[in-house]
């Protein structure tokens, strides 16, 4: 059975940093699957996104899916990216809202 966690809010660098340490810690109970519920998401920042990302492409041992991402929960952090960073951001975007 997965473990499924709700998220709400901001998802910044503390929040990604408690979720990869909570993953730890899931994973060394012998659990292998974790669904990142995303639906009350407000926002996403850089930090959020990367650790997101990390913990999508197994970080952490789990098999991490997410649902419930969004664009809009991302439109701030692309809006206020440099021009060069985008096309990354898009794509990092892309990929997660592409699991849910």
């Amino acid at each position: 059975m997965t473990r499924r966690v709700n998220l709400a809010g901001t998802i910044g660098a503390r929040e990604v940093g408690n979720l990869a340490e909570y993953c730890t810690r899931v994973y060394a109970t012998g659990e292998r699957a974790l669904l990142l519920e995303l639906s009350a998401v407000t926002s996403c920042d850089r930090d959020g996104l990367e650790g997101l990302t990390a913990l999508t492409e197994g970080s952490s041992g789990l098999t991490v899916d997410v649902a419930g991402a969004r664009w809009g929960q991302f439109l701030a952090l692309i809006g206020s990216a440099d021009v060069v960073d985008v096309r990354a951001l898009h794509g990092a975007v892309r990929a997660l809202v592409g699991r849910a």
